[in-house]
């Protein structure tokens, strides 16, 4: 018993010697908005955001919606087909 327990902790001493260091990405992050810009982007989606994730999931909210006839919405078409 005392040697499968030696060896089973010098095998676990031997394996964590080989571990990897984390890589550290040291390039500094460079903002393209300005805070006033994020806050109003934040402000204009966050009641949608509240919507979608709901008791419902949104159901209500996408029932309440009124659809236009003008463009179908076809099963595989992207939304913003080009």
């Amino acid at each position: 018993m005392n040697r499968t327990l030696i060896a089973a902790i010098a095998l676990v001493a031997a394996s964590s010697a080989f571990a990897e260091s984390p890589l550290v990405d040291t390039t500094p992050f460079t903002g393209t908005k300005t805070r006033a810009e994020v806050t109003a982007e934040y402000v204009q989606t966050r009641d949608l955001t509240a919507a979608f994730t709901g008791e419902d999931s949104g159901a209500a909210f996408l029932s309440a919606r009124t659809h236009s006839a003008a463009a179908p919405v076809v099963a595989g078409q992207p939304f913003n087909a080009q």
